[in-house]
């Protein structure tokens, strides 16, 4: 029997009163809840042709629900069974899944197996995945986090009445399955731009449609941005020029409109001063990604610019080739610690050349797929926001009392 302590009142000072029907429990109540925590099997028991159960861990081979085995185990010490939530308790501690199936869980890993006469499983998995921080602050260790036996034992719940339970997983459910839906469109449209171009152009490695092929030093200059050294000293950074960095074009997308730093008129001698409208390319850490420059700024030696086009190739279809084709330029960085390409590597990639009309058609295309994909966008963050407001107001009694 778990000696009563404190973490009831402790929890409940988190929550408004309960509702009617609710009560709190405790994880180590054994007539609502039962815990094991794993242990690490013999080393020599561990596979991968799939002999024995399935053997998970801890949290790398969770995934957004379920885990992905990718190990088995011959002689398993301690075992969840199916629909077991599985908690991580080593650092990093609280995520759960879901156990598909009997299984080795190793020391990473605590299984909570319900009764299901009083709790619902994906209710209690997703009390625990409304707030995973929370065990952060629970934990113990002074090398790595760590969720204790104990601490487990003494965790209490919210619980509404069994039919509750089912009517608030219904709603978290319907909700994270629009959000599913939702990224599976977003998946789809990450292909659309590459098809598009496919379709319209043929495959730049084949040229089946016969255009004409030109190498990219061949139709346009490349020049590599440059940083002033050394990176801080005061004479080259903190002045009014805007300093393209490659996190300024995450933040900013297709048209660079502003910079977390500056640099000095000195600094900008000792750069790559360019003039809004400008092209560039990342050709470190984000390779490939690009963008038009909207304001007037320095970029570092992690970009290239595109100057001096061809009357042959648009700079908007450009933008769009490098968009479609990015896993290309990926592929070309050399391996290394940080994968870099080099202007030379950039200048020998061959692109088609077809019509203007036909460029610019193609970019207009694209302009309308991408702001289809802002609006998609903007559809996810309101799915998230709202699934985040039902799993905030689900344990309180707010969402069905």
């Amino acid at each position: 029997m778990v000696k009563k302590e404190k973490n009831i009142q402790t929890r409940a000072t988190i929550y408004k009163p309960l509702p009617k029907g609710w009560k709190w429990v405790r994880l180590g109540d054994e007539k609502v809840v039962q815990i094991i925590m794993g242990q690490s099997p013999p080393s020599f028991s561990y596979n991968a042709e799939g002999i024995g159960l399935p053997f998970y861990q801890g949290k790398a081979e969770f995934g957004k629900h379920h885990p992905t085995t990718v190990k088995w185990c011959s002689q398993p010490g301690k075992i969840a069974e199916a629909d077991d939530i599985l908690m991580s308790v080593r650092a990093p501690v609280g995520d759960v899944n879901i156990s598909k199936e009997k299984s080795c869980i190793g020391r990473g890993l605590a299984a909570i197996r319900i009764n299901k006469d009083s709790l619902n499983n994906k209710f209690l998995y997703y009390f625990f995945k409304r707030d995973v921080s929370m065990w952060s602050k629970l934990s113990t260790g002074s090398t790595f986090d760590s969720i204790t036996s104990k601490t487990l034992l003494n965790f209490a719940i919210p619980i509404p009445p069994l039919s509750t339970q089912h009517k608030i997983v219904e709603i978290l459910e319907e909700a994270d399955n629009l959000r599913k839906l939702r990224q599976q469109a977003d998946e789809k449209m990450k292909d659309l731009i590459p098809s598009l171009f496919v379709q319209m152009f043929g495959d730049p490695a084949t040229n089946p449609k016969g255009w004409e092929m030109k190498k990219m030093g061949e139709v346009t200059n490349i020049r590599r941005g440059a940083s002033p050294r050394p990176m801080g000293d005061p004479r080259y950074f903190g002045g009014a020029i805007p300093w393209i960095r490659i996190s300024d074009i995450h933040r900013n997308g297709k048209f660079l409109n502003d910079t977390e730093d500056h640099v000095t008129e000195e600094g900008a001698k000792r750069s790559v001063y360019l003039k809004a409208g400008s092209l560039i390319m990342a050709m470190a850490a984000s390779i490939g990604t690009p963008c038009f420059l909207a304001v007037d700024g320095c970029i570092h030696d992690g970009f290239v610019v595109f100057e001096k086009l061809s009357p042959k190739l648009d700079k908007e279809f450009l933008y769009y080739f490098i968009i479609a084709f990015k896993d290309r330029f990926v592929s070309l960085a050399p391996e290394g610690t940080q994968k870099n390409l080099n202007t030379a590597l950039i200048k020998a990639v061959t692109l088609p050349l077809p019509p203007l009309t036909l460029q610019q058609e193609f970019a207009k295309l694209v302009d309308d797929i991408e702001a289809e994909k802002a609006r998609q966008a903007e559809s996810r963050k309101k799915l998230d926001e709202l699934f985040q407001s039902l799993m905030q107001r689900a344990f309180t009694g707010e969402l069905v009392a």
